[in-house]
């Protein structure tokens, strides 16, 4: 298993399809929120939905398109990170990530500086 401590607090984990039930849980306690900004979260019922979700993460890692990790803190699952839209060619990619609403404001995902263009 692929875990990737962070600081004292905040850990990257590799999905795992045996984490389909925490997430599940996750996406339907927060469903109303993430569906404002997720159109997923309006698509995801099933553990067998979330189970596909991972599956088919894993397999688009696998050929360098995509990349995920569930966030950790203090060892209990509270979001996911993503790169998609990888292009390989122009060195790109886009940023997601969701965090469950009691995860919110902790410092998870923070900005801690803003770069001037």
């Amino acid at each position: 298993m692929f875990i990737h401590k962070v600081n004292e607090t905040i850990a990257l984990k590799l999905p795992e399809k045996r984490d389909a039930n925490s997430l599940l849980e996750i996406v339907n306690t927060n469903r109303t929120e993430f569906g404002r900004w997720l159109p997923w979260a309006k698509e995801i019922f099933s553990i067998n939905d979330e189970r596909a979700f991972i599956k088919d993460g894993l397999q688009r890692m696998a050929a360098g398109t995509f990349w995920f990790a569930i966030i950790l803190y203090q060892d209990e699952i509270a979001g996911v990170l993503d790169l998609h839209q990888i292009n390989h060619e122009n060195r790109r990619c886009q940023i997601g990530y969701w965090l469950a609403g009691r995860f919110q404001g902790k410092g998870i995902m923070t900005v801690k500086g803003t770069r001037k263009m």
